[in-house]
């Protein structure tokens, strides 16, 4: 079977496509975090999902109790599941890793008050 020019220009042009989606999946640009904090008479916050560090596969979190602590949670996108949840008291802050994810998740403050505020990212 003869591959034409024509037909040679096409799959090139596929092969540098494919090569540059490749490298748009694996980027670092996806490193991202995202940051809540209660305000008014609002007694939690969350952030928006951000997927988990495509290398490492980990999520960071911060949490800061304000005027009367606060109870947290990590949640997944897909599955709803909460892979990681405590409870900091007043005035104290906490923070940690959650290892061996492959989703998005987001940080939910609840429970809480004014002065409560979280981070999360995949950095």
């Amino acid at each position: 079977m003869r591959i034409t020019r024509r037909a040679r220009r096409g799959l090139a042009a596929a092969a540098v496509a494919g090569a540059a989606a490749s490298l748009l999946v694996a980027s670092p640009a996806l490193a991202t975090s995202d940051y809540c904090s209660v305000s008014g008479l609002s007694t939690g916050c969350k952030t928006y999902y951000i997927p988990s560090n495509y290398v490492s596969h980990f999520i960071d979190y911060r949490v800061c109790g304000g005027t009367i602590g606060a109870s947290f949670r990590v949640r997944d996108y897909q599955n709803q599941v909460i892979v990681k949840s405590g409870n900091i008291g007043p005035a104290n802050c906490t923070s940690g890793r959650v290892p061996g994810l492959y989703s998005s998740y987001r940080l939910e403050l609840h429970a809480t008050a004014l002065g409560s505020d979280g981070s999360i990212d995949n950095e």
